[in-house]
């Protein structure tokens, strides 16, 4: 078989007529059963390409089978968000084009409650989403945030 991506679980099962003595090459044995003398291994395919599952068997009727399995993939996280001074004296916010399912919230007090969204216009530059604020008269926080739907 062959594998499409890094740390694929390759997990490997043979049936025999004899006795498998010992798991492939890379392969961990997880258990040979008794009396049948059936093997199941297992490994981390740490890179793409072509795997097989084999064990030790001295004589006999054999059958091995292999099956990839891939990890789910993460939950996607709030994009992290930018934030520097520009020479005209105004703070400009970037984060990653594209961020999909989240907004930009602004908050005078750094806490749990209380955001709001901010109203600014967001501009895609390159491979940025960016919003120029004007100096606050006071303390002003910002965060991505996870839209409601």
């Amino acid at each position: 078989m062959t594998t499409t991506a890094t740390n694929e679980l390759l997990f490997g099962s043979g049936i025999t007529a004899a006795v498998f003595s010992a798991p492939g090459g890379g392969f961990a044995q997880r258990v040979i059963t008794s009396p049948d003398g059936d093997i199941v291994e297992d490994q981390i395919a740490l890179l793409p390409g072509p795997y097989s599952a084999t064990a030790s068997l001295s004589s006999g009727a054999w059958l091995m089978q292999i099956a990839a399995f891939r990890p789910a993939p993460p939950e996607p996280g709030p994009p992290a968000l930018c934030i520097f001074l520009t020479t005209t004296n105004t703070a400009v916010l970037a984060w990653p084009s594209p961020s999909t399912g989240f907004t930009l919230q602004q908050n005078s007090i750094l806490g749990t409650t209380n955001w709001i969204s901010a109203t600014s216009t967001v501009t895609v530059i390159g491979t940025e989403n960016q919003v120029t604020i004007s100096p606050p008269s006071g303390n002003q926080f910002y965060r991505s945030h996870i839209r409601n739907t």
